[in-house]
Order: C-alpha cells, then sequence, then structure tokens
C-alpha cells in the first residue's frame, strides 16, 4: 500500500488484502478497495473470515466437481487436456480478456524428442507451472500446448524457455 507524505492513499491501492485459503495454501485474494475504519470492528472482521473461509470451501467443491465433469476431456491417467478440451478453455479465457482486459498467453512446446512419457512429462512440468496453468496434448503434432492465464503474451517466450530447461534439468534426454 501506497502512503503518500500527507498519509493520503493512492486511489488504486487496495486498502485490505484478505486471502482464501483452499488444498491447504493460499489460492486467491480478496482486494478491498474502500473500507470506512471508523465503524470496523471486531465483529465485522469475524464475519469477513467466515465469508472468506465460506468461499475457500466452495472454490474447493466447485474445482473438485470440475474435475469430475471433465475428466473425459482428459488425456487418460494424466491432468492433460485433450485438444478439443484445451481449445474450449482456450475460448473461456478469451471471452474473459474481451470482457474484463484480462491477459492470457498460449505456449506450444514440441515434445517428439522427449523420451519421456506424457505421466512423467506432467509431473515434472507441474513442479515448475503455477496450478492456474492448463496443459493441452497434440498427439498428431507430439507438443503440449500451455493456457497461462493472467500472463501478457510478451511473458510466454520465458515460460517456454523454462520449460524447456525444466526437461533438460529433469531427465527428458532427446530420443
Amino acid at each position: 500500500m501506497c502512503i503518500d507524505i500527507l498519509g493520503h492513499y493512492g486511489s488504486s491501492d487496495p486498502l485490505l488484502a484478505a486471502p482464501i485459503r483452499y488444498d491447504g495454501a493460499i489460492r486467491e485474494v480478496v482486494i478491498v478497495q474502500e473500507l470506512d475504519l471508523t465503524r470496523l470492528r471486531s465483529y465485522e472482521m469475524n464475519m469477513m473470515q467466515l465469508v472468506l473461509d465460506w468461499a475457500g470451501t466452495r472454490i474447493e467443491k466447485a474445482r473438485a466437481m470440475e474435475l469430475m465433469l471433465t475428466q473425459h476431456e482428459f488425456v487418460e491417467g494424466t491432468q492433460i487436456y485433450q485438444m478439443a478440451g484445451f481449445d474450449e478453455k482456450v475460448k473461456l479465457q478469451a471471452a474473459r480478456h474481451e470482457q474484463y482486459d484480462q491477459p492470457y498467453s498460449t505456449v506450444a512446446l514440441r515434445v517428439d524428442h522427449v523420451n519421456l512419457s506424457l505421466i512423467e512429462m506432467e509431473l515434472i512440468l507441474r513442479q515448475s507451472m503455477r496450478e492456474i496453468d492448463v496443459i493441452g496434448y497434440d498427439a498428431e503434432s507430439e507438443t503440449l500446448h500451455f493456457l497461462l492465464p493472467g500472463t501478457p503474451q510478451e511473458f510466454a517466450d520465458r515460460f517456454k524457455e523454462r520449460m524447456e530447461q525444466t526437461f533438460l534439468v529433469k531427465g527428458g534426454q532427446k530420443r
């Protein structure tokens, strides 16, 4: 939070950031822009904590339901989308970009030279990725596709380089 010499807050600076936890970690953050601090009491703070806990539980249950409903869209034994399911995720992200101006990027990485199964590749890659990033696989071209929500396209090349380096370091020898 930025406070100037006179003690005024910047117009775009959040007054309060509150974490939403699920899966045992902070996964989302609620930003409060305006708040009357003179009216804030322990009751209001307890209510906010109750709402944040409830939101975390709802998100966790919704994610589990989504996983169950979309299981048929994954490559068997993985959480890597087949291309049809991946393309749908990209379309949803494009709509978010149009409506909310939320950036995203996509990256393609050929893996025909990597001597690992898809399951092994996923285990290696997920360690270096954010939970919100999505992986798709095109079996015809032996290419992994990545959807990176919240990541502007100018940072996508850096992500691709990091994934290529991850394969080299973690045992993805060339065939």
